[in-house]
Parts: C-alpha cells; sequence; structure tokens
C-alpha cells in the first residue's frame, strides 16, 4: 500500500482524509484469530478505520481505531445501537487524537523560544509558543521537534535544492513548521503555506556609543575638522597680518620704539580677541584697529555658535539622532558594518533582487563575512551581541528589531521600512494540515485572540520621546567634567610657567649680583 510506505506518508492526503470500511470474515476460526486482524489494522498509516469482524453467521464486531495518549492506536468496540444514531468514525471528532506531528523550529527572540523538557525539544514561549500550546489543545495532536541541521530558515542553493526548514518541507521530512515562515513566490512554489498570521517589514538597527565614552572630546565635537583647520588658519593668518600692518605703521610714522609691537604680542591679541578675551595692548595703528574690529565680530559671531551647540549637545544627550535613516545612508558610510540572519527569506530578496541598493547590501555583507563571518550567523543572539559591543547594524524584521531598541535607549531603529515579511506556518505540498490549521488560524484571528497574543508580547517602549523628555535631568558633573580638566591643565601650565619665571628671575639676579662683586 503506497501510504503505508515511511517515506510516502506526507505524500498525498489519503491518511488523514479518507474514510476506511474494512470486513473481515475467518468463518469458524475467526473466534480465535480475531486479534490478528486488529493487530494487523492497528499499523496502517490512515486515521479513521472501522473494522467489522464477522464471527458468525449472525454476529459482527465493530471496532473504531482510536490514537491513545503514548502515541499508540488501539481498536475500540463501537455499542451497536439501532435505536439511535450511531457514530462509526468517533476518531474524527478529536482532532488528530492525540496523534504526534513532527514540526522543526529554529529560535527566533520573541515568537520561537525553544526550551528542553524530558529529552525534547518545545517551543515553550514567545507568540508562536502560545499558539501552539492553543492549537494543540484545540486539534487535539502533540509534537516532536526536530531542528534543521543547518540551522538555517530556508533559501533556494544554485543546484536546485533547499535549505533549512524549508528543505525539510519540501522533502516531506516533517508534518509542518510551526515558527512564523516568510511567504515567498518561490517558497510557494515547494511547500504550502497556512493563511498568515504576523505582518511586518524589514528594518535595521544601530546603537549609538556611550556619551560617556566621548565626554572629553565633546568641546572639539562641536566643531568638524575642517572647521577646526580653518579657525588655526585664520588664526595664523590674522596674526601676520596684524603684525604686518602695526610693523609698516611704526616704520611710516616714526613712532616711539616702545610702541612697536612683537609677534608675541600680536599673537596674544588675536587669540584673546577669538575667545572673547582681548590682550592688553591695543593696535596702534588705523588699519590694525580696523582689522581687528571686523574680527572682533567674526569671534562673537563664532562664539554664539559654538555656545549654543555646546549647550544643546549636553542638555539633550539623551537625544540623539541616528546616524543614517535609510539603507542608501547606510551603505554610503564607512563606519558602522552590517549583517542579518543568513538563510532567510532576507537573504535570498537580496541576492536576486535588481535594486541597486539590495545588491549593494548583499554585497557589502559578504565583503564583511570574508574577515568577520558572525555578520551573517544564523544566531540572532550573536548579531544582537555584535550590536552592543561593535559598530554594527543589524538588518532584521521590526517587531525582532523591537525586542532591543524599545529596552535599550542607545540602541536606534531605522526609520525607513523595506521588504514586506507576511509569515505563515509551513506545511508539506497538497497537506491536509493546510487547511485544517488555516481554519483555526482563522478561528482564533476573528476571536481576536491571536490579537491579545500579540498584544501579550508586545514590548513598552521605554524610549520614546515622552519616556526621554522625563528622563531628562540637570547637568552633572560627569558632563561638564571637561572644562575642570582644561582648568587643570591651565593650572599646571600656568605654574609652570611661573616656575621658569622664577627661575629666569632667580638667574638674572644671580649673575648682576657676581658681576657687580667682580666690579
Amino acid at each position: 500500500m503506497f501510504d503505508r510506505q515511511p517515506e510516502n506518508i506526507r505524500r498525498t492526503a489519503l491518511y488523514a482524509m479518507s474514510y476506511w470500511v474494512v470486513y473481515t470474515y475467518r468463518g469458524e476460526e475467526a473466534n480465535n484469530n480475531t486479534g490478528d486482524d486488529v493487530q494487523f489494522w492497528s499499523d496502517v498509516a490512515m486515521d479513521n478505520v472501522l473494522l467489522i469482524q464477522k464471527t458468525t453467521a449472525n454476529k459482527a464486531d465493530l471496532s473504531t481505531l482510536m490514537w491513545r495518549e503514548n502515541n499508540t492506536r488501539e481498536f475500540e468496540k463501537v455499542e451497536i445501537d439501532w435505536n439511535d444514531k450511531m457514530d462509526l468514525f468517533p476518531n474524527s471528532h478529536f482532532g488528530f487524537n492525540g496523534r504526534q506531528l513532527l514540526t522543526t523550529a529554529v529560535q527566533y527572540k520573541g515568537y520561537v523560544e525553544l526550551s528542553e523538557k524530558n529529552g525534547d525539544l518545545v517551543i515553550e514561549g514567545g507568540v508562536c509558543g502560545d499558539i501552539v500550546k492553543i492549537l494543540c489543545n484545540k486539534l487535539n495532536f502533540t509534537y516532536r521537534v526536530i531542528p534543521p541541521e543547518d540551522g538555517q530558515w530556508g533559501i533556494l542553493k544554485d543546484d536546485g535544492n533547499w535549505t533549512g526548514m524549508i528543505g525539510m518541507l519540501h522533502r516531506r521530512e516533517v508534518d509542518i513548521a510551526m515558527v512564523p515562515l516568510t511567504v515567498q513566490e518561490d517558497r510557494k512554489k515547494v511547500v504550502d503555506f497556512t493563511i498568515p498570521f504576523f505582518y511586518s517589514n524589514f528594518g535595521f538597527i544601530m546603537r549609538m556609543p556611550d556619551p560617556k565614552t566621548v565626554k572629553w572630546r565633546i568641546y572639539l565635537d562641536m566643531f568638524t575638522s575642517d572647521v577646526l583647520l580653518s579657525i588655526v588658519t585664520v588664526l595664523v593668518l590674522a596674526s601676520l597680518l596684524l603684525y604686518t600692518m602695526e610693523h609698516l605703521s611704526w616704520i611710516w610714522n616714526g613712532r616711539n620704539p616702545s610702541e612697536k609691537k612683537e609677534l608675541a604680542d600680536i599673537v596674544e591679541y588675536i587669540y584673546g580677541a577669538l575667545v572673547l578675551q582681548a590682550g592688553h595692548r591695543l593696535p596702534s595703528s588705523s588699519s590694525g584697529r580696523v582689522f581687528t574690529c571686523i574680527f572682533w565680530i567674526s569671534c562673537v559671531s563664532l562664539a554664539a555658535v559654538y555656545c549654543g551647540s555646546l549647550v544643546a549637545s549636553m542638555a539633550l544627550a539623551r537625544r540623539e539622532k541616528i546616524h543614517f535613516e535609510t539603507l542608501e545612508d547606510l551603505v554610503s558610510q564607512t563606519e558602522y558594518k552590517w549583517g542579518y540572519v543568513s538563510g532567510t527569506y532576507l537573504d535570498s530578496v537580496l541576492q536576486k533582487s535588481n535594486i541597486e541598493v539590495y545588491q549593494k547590501i548583499y554585497q557589502g555583507a559578504r565583503q564583511f563575512a570574508t574577515e568577520d563571518q558572525e555578520v551573517l550567523s544564523i544566531s540572532g543572539d550573536v548579531h544582537f551581541r555584535k550590536l552592543m559591543t561593535e559598530k554594527y547594524v543589524f538588518i532584521s524584521p521590526v517587531p525582532h528589531l523591537q525586542t532591543v531598541s524599545f529596552s535599550d535607549c542607545r540602541s536606534l531603529l531605522s526609520t525607513e521600512r523595506f521588504v514586506e515579511d507576511n509569515s505563515a506556518f509551513g506545511v508539506p505540498e497538497d497537506s491536509p494540515l493546510k487547511e485544517i490549521f488555516s481554519l483555526k488560524l482563522a478561528q482564533l484571528q476573528d476571536s481576536g485572540i491571536l490579537g491579545s497574543i500579540h498584544q501579550k508580547y508586545k514590548l513598552q517602549n521605554n524610549c520614546s520621546e515622552v519616556s526621554q523628555l522625563l528622563n531628562q535631568h540637570t547637568i552633572k558633573p560627569d558632563d561638564v567634567q571637561t572644562a575642570f580638566f582644561i582648568l587643570l591643565a591651565g593650572i599646571f601650565i600656568a605654574s609652570g610657567v611661573l616656575c621658569c619665571e622664577f627661575v629666569v628671575f632667580w638667574c638674572t639676579k644671580t649673575l648682576e649680583t657676581k658681576f657687580s662683586s667682580i666690579d
């Protein structure tokens, strides 16, 4: 019989959807051999079997095949009541009547939480875990989890074979995959899907650096390197220009030698103007004074911009914006590397897409993987660890990323959404389980149970704008520690200069005393 062979058990709907009436008769020896018939028919793969055993000319026993809790099947006698409607196939009213289904699953944070119980893997928690518990109760079945050997969800390889859980369904190694498999056209050619119960899109997440690690640079970070270079250049050129004006004016006007400005005096004055603290010797020439007036206006404007940016940076340090919001921004920068869970729907979409930015994401991840294979790890936990410890961007379905972004306010989620992710359970092609499970999932959806399950695992966003405003605090010592460090450095430098001046003064005084004694 075709369906009795283990390799063919999932190739048709015959075992689950058909009803069989088996009639046996052995004449006068039937009473001694009925056990043989029962044992033989107990081993068939069919779910709904009615066995009629005729023992004598006027007597026949009716037995129906029932599943037991220990995943065995036994024939149970049916009492005949000619005055009432007989149920010859009671097995069909108990769902799968305790049948053990083979399923496959992988760990997926927030949706599939696998744990070990009595030596077997079970889907213990998460959205799918709660759905599976309800379906087990409603449809009366047990299950055994067989994870894919490669740990992947399933992509089509160049040789035409499928990897991961999709490959197991395609080869009919399991009855169902009770995980949120993305419904994709290529996958629909080899497996069937139930109705979707999970709708989302992909996004990416990155983590801003800890502000305490860069506080020592906060005063310099207000300016870009170009601006800092421009300020230094202006300081040098302005000093030389003002010195030239003062020197020429001193020569032309025949001023007193005591009025001659040294270059050190000019640099001191220009630097003082830059920090809004002018030197003690003002320019004596008309051209120098005109120049310094204009230079002062520029310095006041620059100082105002600097002070405003510094205040904003300190007061709103907890509300940084993400470095990049779109995939275009992501691929155009070089500071962060990116990755995603390999062997998934996203992997195949990026690889086969004609969209340029998708190709750049795919090629970039492959290039990063040559030096760091973890960027294409099949474990989401590995990607989240890299997110916390490195300059790394993780691409995944948005609800998966929200498990981190809603609790860690340093982790920022992109605003761009791309690649739809409509997920459902997967079953082998033409499997009767598709209709059975789709019907139950539709009932759970219509009754609002699915919505309550999603709401149960929906995390509270502790990093929303309101939450961040409530968490704002006054400026603390570590926010202005750089200013104190600069002050401390200034004290040490000034003390050093003072010591040098004292040494020069002592040496000069000593030499004068020595020469005076000789005279």
